[in-house]
């Protein structure tokens, strides 16, 4: 995989929506990872949609629980395990 893209924090939401769409564009492999109160942008829908073009899009499901607790996730879960094991497997990683 080309690029991970690791969200922790909701202030990101600008460069992330962006970032996420030139990744589409490009046409690389990609993933993304939410987690800390960055699971908070998934209650954006134009970030949901941005983040559909990903290979892989999970959250942690602590982190989801903690901030968001009794809503649907529109992701797959995770954990930091899981965030582990995408950035052995991604050659470049952003952190948002």
């Amino acid at each position: 995989m080309d690029l991970l893209i690791h969200i922790a924090t909701p202030h990101s939401r600008g460069v992330l929506d962006h970032l996420a769409r030139a990744c589409a564009r490009s046409g690389i492999q990609w993933a993304c990872f939410l987690t800390n109160d960055g699971v908070k942008l998934l209650e954006v829908q134009s970030i949901q949609q941005a983040l559909s073009a990903a290979d892989a899009l999970i959250v942690c499901k602590h982190a989801w629980n903690l901030h968001l607790p009794g809503k649907e996730c529109p992701a797959e879960f995770g954990s930091q395990s899981d965030n582990s094991h995408l950035m052995g497997r991604c050659r470049k990683v952003i952190s948002l």
